[in-house]
């Protein structure tokens, strides 16, 4: 995921007309101002365009660094990874388990049952760590 590609949400003057990202719909005249408001907090990185400049609909014309969005993804990762790998080692007990079992009496039906508990929870947090 890049972050250098998300248009600025700051204001940015051009002749007397503040140009707005959001609604490019508008029609914007000198010394009316439009409001442009931020889909993510972060910090000016660069400005692609300078005042007078002609722009064009989906023209990236700011560019903003967002460190705390990139901290996110990367604690999300790590908790998809660590679900990852809990889902792996419940299933690996549980077929552990379920061959033990093959033998009669070798393992209790109450310790199948809970290592299967283990990995339909450790499943739904392995969907529930991708869904975010």
């Amino acid at each position: 995921m890049t972050l250098s590609g998300l248009a600025l949400a700051i204001g940015i003057l051009f002749d007397q007309a503040t140009v707005t990202i959001e609604n490019i719909h508008q029609h914007l005249e000198p010394y009316f101002y439009s409001k442009i408001f931020p889909k993510v907090r972060g910090f000016v990185k660069t400005v692609n365009v300078d005042r007078g400049t002609w722009v064009k609909k989906g023209q990236i014309i700011a560019n903003i660094e967002a460190p705390e969005l990139l901290s996110e993804l990367a604690e999300f990762q790590a908790k998809l990874v660590q679900s990852e790998s809990s889902y792996a080692a419940s299933l690996a007990i549980y077929n552990r388990l379920f061959e033990t079992n093959k033998t009669a009496g070798a393992v209790a039906i109450s310790g199948l049952e809970t290592a299967k508990g283990h990995i339909l929870s450790d499943e739904a947090a392995v969907n529930s760590a991708k869904t975010v």
